[in-house]
């Protein structure tokens, strides 16, 4: 196991002679408690949704000091906040600050290009699964992909992936049954996803599985050294992972085709409509969809002549990012595996 769900009403951590301690419940009659020695711990994040519980300061220190992540998500499926054990070398960092315009340049064409691939590739999956032609959509995707590296200016270049994604959402749209709802990915305001307004019950899946793979793009970008903050292609703003949200695009794939794969899973039950039509997804939902998205996170892939999870491609990559910024070479990309 490599996570540990608090996903209930009533729960809360504290330690306990080097042991954690948890309980889950809100009263005597259905309260669960459980105490898991530190030698005994097969987790390596805690991932806290939205509901009612505590955790103690002497549990968070406990937790960081054996480099268990600590992730909560709003009700809404939102990446409220994340605790990790930090890299204090700010070597990365300042390879991060100082980096030109030019090098933010290619780095962004890399990170759309490489994000459109993987999209393409998750076209050519549905075609072969489902038995459904798409060349025309290919085809454009093709068109406007080798418009990419032509221009030289951000902003055109984040208008052609905003193209490209209206095409790839078009073929998603037509394989996700009816039931859900699904019209196309929600609209995003100054570059972000909002997470909080999924008005059908997919877009409120995709929602939930960006912010878990978005916890694990940070954690290994502490783990490298990099700040989360300082973006690239995505506008640096206060207290926004500006930086995290550029690395997450070439990966987020994995959770689409994850869902895509699976969404008959996901019953009209395990989700709830609240008083401004905004859907959000049931305990019993979440129980369901963060093992699928851990399965596909240690699922291997073949890179560089070994088999290796996609967790593992996480950090890799970033290690290579930051080669490729000292050296300021040109061989580094996202595009593979």
């Amino acid at each position: 196991m490599t996570f540990l769900l608090l996903n209930e009403y009533g729960w809360g951590i504290k330690t306990r002679k080097n042991s954690l301690y948890i309980e889950e419940g809100t009263s005597k009659d259905d309260k669960t408690v459980y105490t898991i020695p530190a030698s005994k711990i097969a987790f390596n994040r805690v991932i806290i949704n939205g509901k009612s519980g505590y955790i103690t300061y002497d549990a968070v220190k406990w937790l960081i000091s054996k480099k268990i992540s600590i992730i909560f998500l709003d009700e809404y499926g939102n990446l409220f906040t994340q605790m990790h054990a930090e890299n204090k070398n700010l070597s990365s960092q300042i390879l991060q600050f100082n980096a030109s315009q030019v090098t933010k340049l290619k780095f962004a064409k890399d990170i759309i290009l490489s994000k459109t691939l993987k999209q393409f590739q998750v076209i050519e999956w549905i075609e072969r699964t489902l038995k459904k032609d798409f060349s025309q959509e290919k085809g454009k995707m093709e068109k406007y992909s080798k418009k990419i590296e032509e221009k030289t200016i951000l902003h055109q270049i984040k208008s052609i992936e905003g193209f490209l994604a209206k095409i790839y959402w078009s073929v998603v749209k037509s394989v996700i049954p009816n039931e859900f709802g699904f019209n196309g990915r929600v609209k995003r305001q100054r570059g972000f996803t909002r997470p909080d307004n999924a008005k059908d019950r997919f877009n409120c899946l995709l929602n939930y599985s960006y912010s878990v793979l978005l916890s694990e793009i940070t954690r290994n970008l502490y783990i490298v050294g990099f700040s989360p903050y300082l973006g690239f292609i995505h506008e640096t703003k206060q207290g926004i992972p500006s930086f995290a949200y550029d690395v997450i695009e070439p990966y987020r794939f994995l959770v689409e085709k994850t869902l895509i794969k699976n969404i008959k899973l996901f019953k009209e039950k395990y989700f709830i409509t609240d008083y401004e039509g905004v859907i959000r997804l049931r305990s019993k939902g979440i129980e369901i969809l963060i093992p699928l998205l851990y399965d596909t996170f240690y699922s291997k892939v073949f890179y560089k002549n070994r088999q290796i999870t996609w967790h593992t491609v996480f950090y890799t990559k970033l290690l290579e990012l930051k080669k490729y910024l000292e050296s300021d070479g040109n061989n580094f990309s996202f595009s593979k595996p």
